[in-house]
């Protein structure tokens, strides 16, 4: 069997979806059966993202290139030549790839601009050109892939496909990285070296997307500092597009002695971030799975996580699941 996997633009290294095409690929190449080949079919520098050698790649030329355009990619899929094509990521796939002629599988991981009021949905002015794409796109595929059951109800409601069509797959958790860790002392010496932050502190790693709620955390921030308690928080991974209103909310509540926003977090220092947290905090206001919660609940810290979508059916008895409006 001939198996393409169509990656995008849109995937980037280091966000949950990168993360989990990243694995879901290594995992394929690392398991697969003989007679079975992967094609990955991309624009991408794939063999630096995996840090591995790969199977055979067809590389998507520039042209005709558009984003959710995308005219370029059917021209590369042969109904002869694969027998699956797999785009990992159906809800950024071009509205042209439901003319592949070939049987396709799509994994959606999320449906804010459907679920979520215009706030805290996307912002772009794509947003209903991306919900016309994925309504035409899961008319065409033979399955799709869900991450939680909660999501699963989300498609079949907003896009109306129905319930068979549809297989719920966890994420894993990579236990070898994130993992209770040793020598806490040093691996706080270590980030306050590198990254300026105190031994004590509450941690929340994301995008900083609207939908992941930041602003409620800082107010509960703000209000803890009106009764005179004061608590350092780390907000680690967001953006340069959400980074400039998260600062804003910030000095608008006059916490800026309070917050310390990191970037882009290594894979190496991340599980260092997680264990050395007092608490971790995440009150999304939606979710299809959401790694970062889980990674923190596997580095032995305590998860304080909203109690809508799939948080409570991921997280279980892990976290202290609050409404993540209060």
């Amino acid at each position: 069997m001939k198996i393409g996997i169509v990656l995008n633009s849109f995937l980037r290294k280091g966000s949950g979806v990168g993360n989990y095409t990243v694995s879901l690929i290594k995992a394929l190449i690392r398991k697969k059966k003989r007679g079975t080949d992967f094609y990955l079919i991309h624009n991408l520098d794939v063999k630096k993202m995996m840090r591995q050698k790969t199977t055979i790649s067809a590389k998507i030329p520039l042209f005709l290139r558009s984003g959710l355009l995308d005219l370029s990619t059917p021209l590369l899929l042969n109904k002869d030549f694969l027998d699956v094509v797999h785009f990992p990521i159906l809800e950024n796939a071009p509205m042209s790839f439901a003319l592949t002629p070939n049987q396709i599988v799509g994994t959606i991981h999320g449906l804010s601009e459907f679920v979520l009021p215009h706030p805290y949905a996307v912002k772009y002015n794509m947003m209903h050109l991306k919900k016309m794409c994925l309504r035409l796109l899961v008319k065409r595929v033979t399955a799709l892939i869900a991450l939680s059951n909660a999501e699963k109800e989300n498609i079949t409601r907003y896009l109306k496909v129905p319930g068979w069509k549809i297989y719920v797959a966890y994420h894993g958790i990579d236990h070898e990285r994130f993992k209770p860790l040793k020598n806490l002392p040093e691996i706080r010496r270590y980030l306050k070296d590198k990254y300026e932050i105190p031994n004590s502190y509450i941690l929340h790693v994301s995008s900083g997307h609207p939908k992941k709620n930041i602003p409620t955390i800082l107010q509960a921030l703000y209000e803890l500092k009106k009764k005179g308690l004061f608590y350092k928080l780390v907000i680690a991974g967001p953006s340069s597009s959400n980074l400039e209103r998260l600062t804003n909310f910030v000095k608008n509540l006059n916490l800026e002695n309070l917050v310390i926003f990191l970037g882009h977090i290594s894979d190496e220092d991340l599980p260092k971030l997680y264990s050395c947290a007092e608490i971790f905090i995440f009150p999304s206001l939606l979710e299809s799975f959401g790694f970062p919660p889980l990674e923190a609940a596997a580095c032995g810290v305590p998860v304080i996580a909203s109690n809508v979508y799939s948080m409570p059916e991921i997280l279980g008895r892990s976290a202290i699941l609050v409404n993540p409006l209060d």
